[in-house]
Order: C-alpha cells, then sequence, then structure tokens
C-alpha cells in the first residue's frame, strides 16, 4: 500500500483530477437513476378521499366505494383502480 501513497504524494493534480472525475460520475448517475415514487398517471384523473370516524371498513365499502364508484362508470374512459379501505386508530 505504500506505493500507492508515494504515488498519490508525488502526483498530487493527478489525484485531484481523478477523485473530480470520480465525484462528476457518481452526480451524473444519481441523476439517471429511474426512480418511481409515484406511479405514471395521464390526465385528467380524479382522487376520492374519505374519511368517516368510527366507520368500519365494511361500512366504508358498502356506503361509500361502492356507489362512488358506480358513478364513475359511466364516465367515458374510465379505468377502475382498486380501492384501499383502512381503519385508522382513534384520535387522542
Amino acid at each position: 500500500m505504500s506505493w500507492l501513497i508515494r504515488i498519490s504524494l508525488k502526483n498530487d493534480v493527478a489525484v485531484v483530477i481523478l477523485c473530480v472525475f470520480v465525484l462528476g460520475y457518481g452526480f451524473y448517475s444519481a441523476t439517471q437513476i429511474k426512480q418511481q415514487t409515484f406511479p405514471d398517471l395521464e390526465f385528467p384523473a380524479v382522487f376520492i378521499q374519505v374519511v368517516q370516524p368510527g366507520a368500519s371498513t365494511e361500512e366504508m365499502e358498502t356506503s361509500v366505494t361502492k356507489p362512488v364508484a358506480d358513478s364513475m362508470k359511466s364516465i367515458k374512459g374510465y379505468v377502475p383502480l382498486p380501492a384501499l379501505h383502512r381503519r385508522m386508530p382513534p384520535a387522542s
């Protein structure tokens, strides 16, 4: 390992240039990473969120999700997506 230290000390400009190159390539690579946080959506899109405190997931499905989904079926180009029902913990 001492040969690497010796060469680095003799060629300090080359070491700096190499470090800049490696950092530059790392920054370029980081910006090119494809990361899908949100799904691709074609607009116009509609997002519906309903909060009904104390309701069970079954109640939400029958009283909210089904009627909304049935009424949306009449819209031209409607593509149904799965609905998510979850029970929230009571507020403290």
